[in-house]
């Protein structure tokens, strides 16, 4: 990877600094040939603004001192969490809106509905990788209706009732977030303007439809 493009990525994380990596995206810094580490270090960074454009209920976020818990469901076969991880690791600067973000891996396969039900109700985003996407089926019956932003990367996850789909453009080289704005509002949460204006980056969806 380019050292210029891993230090805009390092820093981008450091600062959440949102529309100066979709600038970056847009701009042509990922090639139409895109490399899939340099996607996988865009979809962290996303990950980490999402967090911090989001607004939960209130008794979803009333202590101030709770970290931003994000489940972890699927091997993180594409290497988008790693990145997260070892900022949290490394760098206690790494916040969203002053709170610590806190990983917690997931595993839907071990744990009977009643016992998932209550982790997940822990949680504030859940991020399925690519190889989570046999566990939607037993996760969304649970969590369509609570206050916690869903993320995946697998393909047709907006469509199906997921809140943000990872895409890559193969043909603009860029990575692309589709939005269900149903799934949003059922689940009784607010992406801000900032973000779903992103015009080079997101497209807005309602269940069942396919994204232009």
């Amino acid at each position: 990877m380019g050292a210029k493009l891993m230090a805009l990525l390092s820093r981008t994380l450091c600062r959440g600094a949102l529309v100066c990596v979709l600038l970056t995206v847009a701009n042509g810094a990922v090639a139409a040939a895109i490399d899939m580490e340099k996607a996988a270090l865009i979809k962290s960074v996303y990950l980490k603004n999402i967090a911090g454009h989001t607004t939960w209920p209130t008794d979803k976020v009333s202590d101030d001192q709770r970290p931003i818990v994000i489940g972890v469901l699927g091997g993180d076969p594409n290497g988008v969490i790693s990145p997260m991880r070892e900022r949290i690791e490394e760098d206690p600067r790494f916040l969203v809106e002053g709170r610590q973000l806190q990983l917690i891996n997931l595993d839907a396969s071990s744990i009977d509905p009643d016992g998932l039900a209550t982790v997940l109700e822990g949680c504030h985003l859940l991020f399925l990788s690519e190889d989570g996407e046999g566990y939607w089926a037993l996760i969304k019956p649970l969590i369509e209706t609570m206050p916690i932003v869903t993320v995946s990367e697998y393909e047709s996850f907006a469509r199906q009732g997921g809140m943000i789909e990872y895409i890559i453009d193969r043909r603009a080289g860029k990575v692309r977030m589709i939005v269900n704005m149903v799934a949003v509002k059922r689940a009784g949460l607010v992406l801000s303007a900032r973000l779903l204006g992103l015009k080079e980056a997101v497209i807005l969806i309602n269940d069942g439809e396919d994204a232009e």
